[in-house]
């Protein structure tokens, strides 16, 4: 799951409403301590993404730059800038490992597969009130439909 989340080259192919997804560079990977509180510290990779993303909904289309964050395989963190429609916008995803929140209890259906919690979160803020109000039709069937597609 991990994996398919930090390809945002791919997002084109699979994110509803994303029209393009284009990575402009990636640095080096730094080791620094993992931000999700299950990974207690452990020193994972950093990796840093600017990609260039483009949203077509309806009427509207909209281009920005996300830096996204890679913290190997526990998390991964995107910000937008450049945005005319979201004053802020972050989505994050925290992957933990199934052995982690269950460690004597239930196991998969398939103990030999690789199983996570998958926790997400996304945070923004319209640049307008325009927008806040066009979007509350339609907020619940964009989530919905953006988690569907990391799923499938």
């Amino acid at each position: 799951m991990y994996d398919v989340v930090s390809n945002v080259a791919e997002y084109r192919h699979f994110i509803p409403w994303c029209v393009n997804s284009v990575v402009l560079g990636t640095g080096a990977p730094s080791q620094q301590p993992c931000s999700v509180p299950e990974a207690k510290r452990a020193v994972v990779a950093h990796i840093v993404t600017q990609a260039d993303l483009e949203v077509g909904f309806k009427a509207f289309r909209e281009q920005y730059t996300s830096t996204v964050t890679c913290e190997t395989p526990w998390r991964v963190e995107a910000r937008s800038s450049n945005s005319h429609i979201f004053r802020t916008l972050t989505t994050s995803w925290d992957f933990i490992p199934y052995s982690i929140t269950h460690p004597h209890g239930i196991t998969p259906e398939d103990p030999s597969a690789p199983a996570c919690l998958v926790r997400f979160n996304i945070e923004f803020e319209f640049a307008s009130v325009l927008y806040s109000q066009i979007s509350s039709v339609f907020f619940d069937q964009v989530c919905k439909e953006m988690i569907h597609a990391f799923k499938k």
